[in-house]
Formats: C-alpha cells, sequence, structure tokens
C-alpha cells in the first residue's frame, strides 16, 4: 500500500472529514488506497493558523481513498471551505477510516512503508495473530472496506 505525509493541521482536518481534497503541485494519476502519515513538522502555512490540529507528528493517522484529481481552481470548494488552489492540483479523497498511530518516517510523494508498519497497525487492531506484513495490509484493506 502506498502512504502520503501530510502536515498537521490537513491531515487532522481529512482525518474528521472537513477536508475531501489534498492540493499538491503535481495531479496523480493513482487511484486506489493510501496510508496518510503526519509530517514531523506541522504546516508553516498562514492559511493552517487557527484550525483544529492533531497532536500526531511522525505517525500514521488515516487510511483513505484516493478517487480523483481535478485541476485547482481560484476558489475551489472543500467540503464548505474555499480553497485558493490556482494552478495546483486538488487529489479528491474518499472513505477515510482513523488507524492505530504508528511510527512511520514519511518522505516526499507516494512512499511505500516498511512492512513493520502494517504490522504494528494491525497489533495494535486485533493483537499479533498474523503471518507477514501482507496479512496486515490485507487485514487493513478489509477493516476499512467493510468495518470486519
Amino acid at each position: 500500500m502506498k502512504a502520503i505525509s501530510i502536515a498537521q493541521p490537513w491531515i487532522r482536518q481529512i482525518e474528521i472529514g472537513r477536508k475531501t481534497f489534498e492540493v499538491r503541485s503535481q495531479r496523480t494519476h493513482y487511484r486506489g488506497p493510501v496510508l496518510m502519515v503526519a509530517t514531523k513538522t506541522p504546516s508553516k502555512w498562514d492559511a493552517a493558523v487557527g484550525i483544529e490540529a492533531g497532536e500526531e507528528l511522525g505517525q500514521s493517522v488515516c487510511l483513505a481513498d484516493i478517487v480523483g484529481c481535478e485541476k485547482g481552481e481560484a476558489h475551489h470548494k472543500d467540503n464548505g471551505a474555499m480553497v485558493n488552489a490556482i494552478g495546483l492540483w486538488c487529489w479528491k479523497i474518499e472513505r477515510v477510516v482513523s488507524v492505530p498511530r504508528a511510527p512511520v518516517q514519511g518522505r516526499l510523494g507516494f512512499f511505500l512503508p516498511p512492512a513493520a508498519v502494517f504490522e504494528q497497525l494491525y497489533n495494535a487492531t486485533w493483537g499479533s495473530d498474523h503471518t507477514d506484513g501482507k496479512a496486515a495490509v490485507d487485514a487493513l484493506f478489509r477493516w476499512r472496506n467493510w468495518g470486519t
């Protein structure tokens, strides 16, 4: 499963459903699940001042699906909030599910976290009854998709 790093408070806003787009400078053709992790430092953008942020830094926060990508507009509407996204790309995010917190070393763009990260998430949710990282990822998919 791919992962992506997002700064606070934006990742918190995604987790609680207030932000349904991730604004990036590059478009993505990827559609599917992604593990979203909080960067180690919060956003320094002026727009982040006064927005509810989570405590998580350098940790897993949620699973979500990237379901689309569209060119940003002067005032792109994101769940009621207006976002200045001229010249940027808005990645549409759906089916967000919080996950147990586990340390994750983030990177720029999409990256593949080590299987140990998924094993930690699995263990925090169900205990240590699994065979490997792939089994943990499969279980996390089932949990996210069907709540089982």
